[in-house]
């Protein structure tokens, strides 16, 4: 993404689990777990040499925060749907990104009200990052500005349909890693 920063906005996030048969044993999805079923197998893993946390069965299992969002083209308009999955040194920017979220907030009546995810849109791309002597691109998250009323009530149509289960979210298989689909 580099300085051509996209328009996103949040529509739905989930936390899940992932195994994934190693690249050097064939490669390949095996099966996808939720956030308290990969904790409990976490406790079972050990740290390869790529500091890969390993089951017992030599199997990788990969942390991974997934952000359903919609993406704005700035200059013709076109949206689209897409799935921001988030592993490893980018699970802190999704710690991050939801803390932001979560300050989106209104007054009504003298009340607090924390607006839905898709309320706002963000500013979306990568810079570097280093430690220990490695360099890598990692996202970099920035509130932009409020939605339209038509763009809210379009994420407000999505994220009803996954949050009711009328339509899934579900993983790549590729070697890529997971991502979404609809």
């Amino acid at each position: 993404i580099g300085d051509n920063n996209l328009q996103v906005i949040p529509i739905y996030y989930t936390h899940n689990f992932f195994e994934w048969k190693p690249r050097e044993s064939g490669g390949g999805l095996v099966k996808i777990y939720s956030r308290l079923e990969g904790i409990a197998l976490e406790k079972t893993t050990e740290l390869d040499s790529k500091n890969r946390r390993v089951l017992p069965n030599k199997n990788v299992l990969v942390e991974a925060a997934q952000h359903l969002v919609k993406i704005v083209n700035a200059q013709t308009g076109e949206i689209f749907d897409a799935m921001m999955s988030m592993s490893s040194t980018a699970l802190k920017c999704s710690r991050q990104w939801n803390s932001i979220m979560g300050l989106n907030t209104v007054k009504r009546n003298g009340k607090t009200i924390v607006l839905p995810t898709f309320a706002v849109w963000y500013r979306v791309g990568t810079r570097p990052e280093t430690r220990d002597g490695n360099t890598w691109n990692n996202w970099h998250i920035e509130p932009g500005g409020s939605v339209s009323r038509d763009l809210f009530s379009d994420s407000a149509h999505l994220y009803t349909q996954v949050s009711k289960g009328d339509l899934d979210i579900v993983a790549d298989t590729s070697e890529d890693g997971p991502s979404a689909e609809g």
